[in-house]
């Protein structure tokens, strides 16, 4: 079965949604930083959706078309230019690749699968302790992805020694002027050189 013939109705829904959070303005304070979160939450849930179906037939193509409508939704939820690379953005966002927490989904239905068949039933404590491991997985597949980035290295670099930190902080909210700082793409003097402005 193709790639996106399974995600074509979740795809044009994803889509729709982008726009919603597209015509606000990265610069205006509203929506603010959680409700921003919220959208993206349900842009991802939405092209994740059947994740576990369509993980194998990702190819280099396939992560490329994944990994647009996500830039477009991490520059809009950090609030930054348009020219912040989809390392930076969605590193700053919070958002690990869409493509590893699709393999992660698929890994953790098999596994429940896998127990359903068998006829076990795991508790509440051991489906949260199955989360927290799934979730250090995916920090430590993101943080390998990270390694060798083809754009956003500045940032990076900043952030990739305290990943996890940084991805379970629980307070602190990355404003305008902050982004500006952790990208290099703001009102400095070098950058609007560099875009001549």
């Amino acid at each position: 079965m193709e790639f996106w013939s399974i995600l074509r109705p979740a795809r044009s829904e994803a889509a729709e949604r982008r726009r919603c959070v597209g015509t606000t303005p990265p610069q205006r304070r509203r929506p603010d930083s959680p409700c921003r979160r919220l959208y993206a939450g349900i842009v991802r849930s939405m092209a994740l959706y059947g994740a576990p179906l369509w993980v194998d037939a990702l190819s280099a193509h396939n992560k490329a078309l994944l990994r647009r409508p996500q830039r477009v939704i991490a520059v809009r939820v950090i609030r930054r230019y348009r020219t912040v690379s989809r390392t930076a953005a969605s590193l700053l966002a919070c958002d690990p690749p869409w493509e590893l927490q699709a393999e992660l989904l698929a890994k953790m239905y098999q596994f429940r699968s896998g127990q359903r068949a068998n006829g076990e039933r795991p508790s509440v404590d051991q489906v949260g302790r199955i989360r927290a491991l799934a979730q250090r997985a995916l920090i430590q597949w993101w943080k390998e992805d990270l390694g060798s980035p083809a754009a956003g290295s500045v940032t990076v670099d900043a952030i990739r020694p305290h990943l996890r930190r940084w991805v379970n902080r629980r307070h602190g909210v990355l404003t305008f002027r902050l982004s500006q700082v952790l990208t290099g793409h703001g009102c400095f003097g070098k950058y609007l050189h560099q875009i001549a402005r």
